[in-house]
C-alpha cells in the first residue's frame, strides 16, 4: 500500500536510471476465508467461490484470476504513475503459465491485459528448470508472448536457478534462449546474474552478437 508507494517515490526521485522494475508482485494464494469471499463478492457479485465438480474451489477459474489480477493492477497503477511522473519507464516482472500459456499468468494475479496499460515493458520469467519443462518449449512461449504483449514490449527472461538450487546448465540456457529467438523474441534477459559462469557468458556473447537481439543479465532473482 502506502509504504510501497512511498518507497517507490523515493527510488524514482533519487535514481539516475531511466527505468524502474517491479519484481515478485503477484497474488497466487490466499486463504479463501470469509473476508476473502466478501471481497470476491464485491468484485464478481458471486455469493460462493467457483468450484470443481468434486466440490473443491476451482483455483484456475478465470474469474478468480481476474479478481486477483485486478488487485495487483491497482498497485501497479499507483507505482506506474510514480515512475512516469519522474520520466521513468515501468518494467514489470511477470510469470509464465507453463501448463497453459493462454492463461497469461491470471492464476498469479498478473493478467497481462489488465496490467498492460500500466506497464511499458514486461519481463516474463521462463523458468524452464523450475517448471520441469524442456528448454525447447521456450519457442512456443515466445510465440505466444509476441502475440499477447508484443515482441518489442517484453523481455524473455530465462531463469538460471534450477529446482535443486544449482545453476541451470549453460547448454540448457543456450537452448532455451535460442528457442525463444526462434519463437520471435527479440529481447533476452537472464536472472540471477550471479549464476553466470564463464561458459554461460561465452554463450551469451555469441547470442548477443546477433543484430536483432538485445540481451540483459539481471542481478537478482527475487
Amino acid at each position: 500500500g502506502r509504504i510501497l508507494t512511498d518507497a517507490f517515490e523515493t527510488l524514482a526521485a533519487s535514481t539516475r536510471a531511466d527505468s524502474l522494475a517491479v519484481t515478485n508482485l503477484h497474488f497466487g494464494w490466499h486463504c479463501f476465508c470469509r473476508r476473502c469471499l466478501v471481497r470476491f463478492h464485491g468484485y464478481a457479485w458471486r455469493s460462493e467461490w467457483p468450484r470443481l465438480p468434486n466440490g473443491a474451489i476451482d483455483l484456475l477459474n478465470p474469474v478468480i484470476g481476474k479478481w486477483r489480477s485486478a488487485q495487483v493492477a491497482g498497485v501497479v497503477s499507483r507505482l506506474s504513475s510514480v515512475a512516469r511522473a519522474h520520466d521513468k519507464r515501468m518494467l514489470f516482472e511477470a510469470k509464465l503459465s507453463h501448463d497453459d500459456l493462454s492463461r497469461n499468468s491470471r492464476e498469479n494475479g498478473q493478467d497481462y491485459a489488465l496490467l498492460r496499460p500500466h506497464v511499458d515493458e514486461f519481463v516474463v520469467r521462463d523458468d524452464c528448470a523450475l517448471a520441469d519443462a524442456e528448454p525447447a518449449g521456450s519457442e512456443a512461449a515466445a510465440r505466444h508472448l509476441c502475440r499477447a504483449v508484443g515482441a518489442d514490449d517484453y523481455w524473455h527472461c530465462v531463469g538460471l536457478r534450477g529446482g535443486d538450487g544449482l545453476a541451470l546448465a549453460a547448454p540448457r540456457m543456450r537452448l532455451s534462449l535460442s528457442s525463444a529467438l526462434r519463437g520471435g523474441a527479440r529481447r533476452l534477459w537472464t536472472a540471477p546474474s550471479h549464476y553466470l559462469s564463464p561458459l554461460h557468458w561465452q554463450q551469451l556473447d555469441e547470442l548477443m552478437s546477433r543484430e536483432d537481439v538485445v540481451a540483459a543479465a539481471c542481478p537478482s532473482s527475487s
